[in-house]
């Protein structure tokens, strides 16, 4: 589902900061009658939030609509959810892509139709980043056959490889900026990186806005 981010940008304001159910019906209705299979989530810059985020609505898909969902943590700078769920790091995705493991380094979690891979070890990961990328984006498609929904955690793209490498090779991108914090110019590289590498945005989300006025104001004009 490779094209222009353009008409993803355009609506920067209105995308940001739903729900998470408002966040799966703006996904429902970009993917057309294609279904959004992968979903490679990551942030303008560090310290965002991404993990807890894409967690969190994880974790919102297995309890409130019962969807089997698979978490992948492919952070090669600062892999968290292997300790967030209490698994060992590796053998997970990094060796998965390089051929050395298969489905087996899938964990179960403590909830209900969410499964785990962890990040792997990172020398793992393929060193020759553009290499076989059909042979890569083959794995990730059969990785998720068993699940609605598979959730890649990754690093800013601008500093990562892997992410750079991973973005265009997956359904769709989801990316998250902090409200008051990230700045335009970095959100505009991110953008531009996704790009170049033929990334597909399907979604922004605006963490931690501070509302100025209730919240309930801005639902009720939303």
């Amino acid at each position: 589902m490779n094209g222009s981010t353009s008409k993803s940008i355009v609506d920067f304001q209105h995308a940001f900061n739903f729900p998470f159910q408002r966040l799966l019906n703006h996904l429902q209705q970009v993917s057309g009658e294609k279904v959004l299979g992968n979903l490679l989530w990551l942030g303008a810059a560090p310290e965002i939030g991404v993990t807890t985020l894409i967690t969190e609505f994880a974790k919102y898909l297995t309890s409130r609509l019962n969807q089997r969902v698979l978490l992948v943590d492919a952070n090669y700078s600062s892999p968290r959810l292997h300790r967030i769920f209490g698994v060992p790091l590796e053998p997970g995705f990094a060796e998965v892509l390089s051929g050395e493991c298969g489905p087996e380094v899938i964990q179960s979690t403590s909830y209900p139709n969410l499964f785990l891979i962890p990040a792997g070890d990172k020398e793992h990961f393929p060193r020759r980043l553009g290499g076989d990328g059909g042979r890569v984006r083959e794995t990730i498609s059969n990785l998720r056959k068993e699940n609605e929904l598979m959730l890649l955690d990754t690093a800013p793209v601008v500093s990562s490889a892997e992410s750079f490498y991973l973005a265009s090779r997956v359904d769709g991108v989801i990316v998250v900026a902090r409200s008051e914090k990230t700045r335009l110019q970095v959100l505009q590289a991110t953008t531009e990186q996704l790009e170049e590498a033929g990334a597909s945005i399907v979604g922004a989300i605006l963490n931690r806005r501070k509302y100025h006025i209730p919240g309930w104001i801005y639902r009720r004009l939303s």
